[in-house]
């Protein structure tokens, strides 16, 4: 059976269930008395009304349901405001669509238009900047490739303990007999050791040097290095750029592999 209601409390109940007041004899009530007074105006004006309205009509809409509702909302209104322009009266101290006294009035359908426009370009944007690191990465690991095979070539670098391998420390060891001579102060540094196969050299290769990677020590790049590592080039190296040796030969020594178990 229906809730019977009668033209009061049909009123009170559109207005949300604080609406309702207690010990009214009394002059207790559930609400501050701004609130009170706020929503006996919108029920009085038949603001309550209008909100119904538009969520019966939203309801009854003819076929699928508007994917936005609220955008719905907002062109409904648009296409009302015109009737007010020559009635500011009835809209007291706001003046048209101005929700806050003083804020100029907005297009709202443009502003939807402009922001799916940029976000469009965004999109365009990232797609341009993904292409553009892509072959950024490519051309680096192509020129990569090059230098990773002129270390392994001739085998002065060869790992004894992994075939097809670079052994760090020989590598180390050739490219450190280039630093400057310690200071009384320096402490020893520790050789970088391991064997590094040719997937290991191109990770290590793309982190250390390839684009994105935090900039060594000497500003070195990979180029210099292979430059240092070859004993017949002339390569000439400071405190700063053999701190940058130094770090990218125990960057490399991560990618060292373990050595395989004799059976």
């Amino acid at each position: 059976m229906a809730l019977q209601l009668d033209d009061d409390d049909e009123m009170k109940f559109s207005a949300g269930a604080s609406s309702y007041k207690e010990n009214e004899g009394e002059g207790v009530h559930l609400l501050p008395a701004r609130e009170r007074e706020f929503r006996e105006y919108l029920v009085d004006s038949k603001a309550v009304d209008e909100v119904v309205r538009l969520l019966v009509g939203l309801a009854e809409t003819p076929g699928a349901l508007p994917e936005n509702p609220v955008a719905n909302w907002r062109a409904m209104y648009d296409a009302e405001r015109d009737t007010f322009q020559d009635k500011s009266h009835l809209l007291g101290g706001l003046a048209g669509p101005q929700m806050v006294s003083g804020r100029a009035a907005q297009d709202i359908p443009a502003l939807l238009d402009e922001n799916d426009a940029l976000r469009k370009r965004e999109a365009e944007l990232s797609t341009r900047l993904h292409e553009a690191v892509s072959q950024i990465e490519s051309n680096d690991a192509a020129a990569a490739a090059v230098v990773l095979d002129g270390l392994l070539e001739g085998g002065a670098f060869a790992s004894a303990d992994v075939e097809g391998a670079l052994d760090v420390g020989k590598l180390y060891s050739t490219i450190s007999g280039r630093f400057p001579p310690p200071t009384e102060e320096a402490d020893e540094l520790a050789a970088p050791e391991g064997s590094v196969t040719m997937d290991g050299l191109k990770a290590w290769a793309r982190a250390t040097f390839g684009y994105g990677a935090p900039s060594l020590a000497g500003e070195l790049d990979l180029p210099t290095l292979a430059q240092c590592a070859d004993a017949d080039a002339e390569c000439e190296v400071d405190e700063e750029k053999a701190k940058g040796l130094y770090a990218a030969c125990v960057a490399l020594a991560g990618h060292a592999v373990p050595p395989p178990v004799e059976e």
